[in-house]
């Protein structure tokens, strides 16, 4: 062998050695979250001895090596949320799990106009937030290992469970199939005006006074669709549940949709069918919004105009659904998204929690930080929660023409709907006379 040819070996082994060591330096120890309480706090104190450990999920995750510059400085460590991430940050995240990412950014924090350029507006879209990473913290984790409190209802668990019996998954799919046939969802797009006029006829069906909301977005006018439930005691004041019925990918491509976000407009369509038939204390309003993809438009624009219509102070919660029907690994989680830091607090997730827990087959997952979806809007005027499956991150048709109903769990939609669905009840009606009556 050369000498020139051993120079060359010995620079191919020493790069390699540095990738290595490079990816060991930024890469995580994972252990996985026991189910018994204790055997959870006994692990929360074996880790005390790293330099530092989070939760996300159902897992622990501490530096690999003690030696590391992640171990070394937190301080350069920081949580980003969104499906995707831009390249600038997403080639420095060290953990990518449920649309929560750990960043290591040797350079320090780019400044707050450096990420506004970065963000993308749309559907769960990076929203230009970097907070810096607190060591030895939960970021999410399962309601199993932190139950809410309990907490009475006066709507009985027996008459929930007699109208959860009426969640139908023949509907759900109908909906969905006939969302999705329609090609194209984009909110440009001249077919989803179809989509607006078969969610106005469903919601007219149901006896539910229903308005068209028109507002501006991108070039054209969009529209959300609005079913109105009044309430008998509490007129005044209301509860929203809505899910955007927008889809891409961008025009001239076809955009079914069915994920993102077909299943969660359908859950709307089949909470708005139950519920219409039921007596509500609280006024409830079913949304379809428009315009999400492009930056929250028309649930900015809903929000808006509630505020406008000095309501803002009579809402009491929302629920938010949006794509409610992946389940890549049939785990039948959902997570819970709301803004922890909020100063409404997170009451309302506790109820879903609780719902779940009680009606329902799901394995809830809860967190600290907010994602980039409708529920946004509303949290500027009180507490409102989004519900979304847990592989949003995994899933290959996201916002691709391959989103279509056959790569639907449609069980996992109906649980979340029945979740959703029995936190409205208890809600909407809280006095233990003239709760709902079934008319069915």
């Amino acid at each position: 062998m050369s000498f020139r040819t051993l120079i060359r070996v010995a620079l191919v082994g020493l790069l390699v050695l540095n990738l290595q060591h490079l990816r060991a330096a930024d890469s995580l120890h994972e252990i996985p979250v026991p189910i018994d309480r204790g055997e959870a706090e006994a692990t929360e104190a074996r880790l005390a001895s790293k330099s530092w450990w989070v939760q996300v999920g159902d897992s622990y995750y501490s530096p690999a090596e003690d030696s590391s510059d992640i171990a070394r400085r937190p301080q350069e460590l920081f949580i980003a949320t969104g499906i995707h991430l831009p390249k600038a940050l997403g080639e420095r995240a060290i953990l990518s799990e449920a649309g929560v990412h750990i960043v290591h950014l040797q350079g320090g924090r780019p400044t707050d106009a450096e990420l506004a350029a970065m963000a993308d507006p749309g559907c769960h879209g990076f929203d230009g937030r970097l907070m810096l990473l607190q060591p030895n913290s939960r970021i999410a984790w399962p309601s199993r290992q932190i139950p809410p409190a309990p907490t009475s209802y006066a709507f009985p668990d027996t008459a929930i469970l007699q109208v959860l019996d009426n969640v139908s998954l023949d509907k759900y799919s109908e909906t969905i199939l006939r969302l999705t046939g329609t090609g194209r969802r984009h909110s440009t797009s001249p077919e989803i005006l179809e989509a607006r006029d078969f969610i106005q006829s469903e919601f007219e069906s149901m006896g539910l006074e229903t308005t068209i909301q028109p507002f501006p977005v991108a070039g054209v006018i969009g529209y959300n669709v609005i079913g109105k439930l009044v309430g008998t005691k509490y007129p005044d004041e209301y509860f929203v549940v809505g899910g955007h019925y927008d889809s891409r990918p961008e025009l001239p491509f076809p955009s079914p949709g069915a994920e993102d976000n077909a299943s969660g407009t359908a859950g709307v369509i089949e909470m708005a069918r139950i519920v219409s038939r039921l007596s509500s204390q609280y006024t409830v309003y079913f949304v379809a919004f428009s315009g999400e993809e492009q930056g929250l438009i028309g649930s900015k624009y809903f929000t808006l105009q509630l505020v406008n219509e000095d309501l803002g102070s009579k809402f009491k919660g929302g629920i938010i659904m949006d794509m409610i029907s992946y389940d890549a690994d049939g785990d039948g989680k959902v997570l819970l998204n709301t803004d922890s830091t909020a100063p409404w607090g997170t009451e309302l997730r506790g109820h879903l929690e609780r719902a779940a827990m009680d009606f329902t087959s799901l394995d809830t997952i809860v967190g600290v930080y907010s994602a980039n979806s409708d529920h946004a809007p509303l949290l500027f005027i009180g507490e409102a929660v989004l519900t979304i499956e847990d592989d949003v991150s995994n899933y290959t048709c996201y916002h691709q023409s391959c989103d279509v109903p056959a790569n639907l769990d449609l069980d996992l939609g109906v649980e979340i709907i029945k979740m959703n669905l029995a936190t409205l009840l208890r809600l909407a009606n809280p006095d233990p006379h003239g709760q709902g009556v079934l008319t069915y």
